[in-house]
């Protein structure tokens, strides 16, 4: 629960972890394009000195993926937007 809440509001180290937890399922369901969602969003926003080892992750999951999963897993991320804790 807390790190979707902390990756829901932009927090790119809890993103990764709540993308290594889906592809894992542990907590969550397993889902591989979940996983690849936050991963993606993860890397992506990561400071330069963890960018690199994000995307080694991050590569790691999607070569497990379809071409169409690969696909669904980007839209969800192009689609996501933050959400604000009141």
């Amino acid at each position: 629960m807390w790190y979707r809440r902390a990756a829901e509001q932009s927090d790119s180290r809890a993103q990764h972890s709540l993308g290594l937890l889906y592809d894992r399922g542990y907590g969550v369901p397993q889902d591989i394009v979940e996983a690849s969602k936050w991963l993606n969003l993860s890397t992506a926003a990561a400071p330069p000195p963890a960018r690199e080892a994000r995307a080694r992750i991050r590569n790691a999951v999607t070569s497990k993926m379809t071409r169409g999963e690969i696909a669904q897993a980007r839209l969800r991320a192009l689609e996501w937007t933050p959400s604000r804790e009141h």
